[in-house]
């Protein structure tokens, strides 16, 4: 039998000063990268699933 279908987990990874800068920046992305991937894989599920916010003190 073979298989019909596959999982990928796919990222996207900003940096930014603020909370709502990179917010806004990670938003603006994700979305951009589901709208291709869903007018590549029309037939696919595209699930947009986690977001988590981290501080880095480098940037500080």
């Amino acid at each position: 039998m073979e298989p019909d279908q596959a999982q990928f987990d796919i990222g996207v990874v900003n940096q930014a000063s603020t909370a709502k800068g990179v917010t806004d920046h990670n938003t603006s992305r994700s979305s951009a990268l589901v709208r291709e991937l869903r007018a590549t894989f029309p037939e696919a599920s595209i699930k947009d699933v986690t977001f988590s916010l981290n501080p880095n003190n480098e940037l500080t």
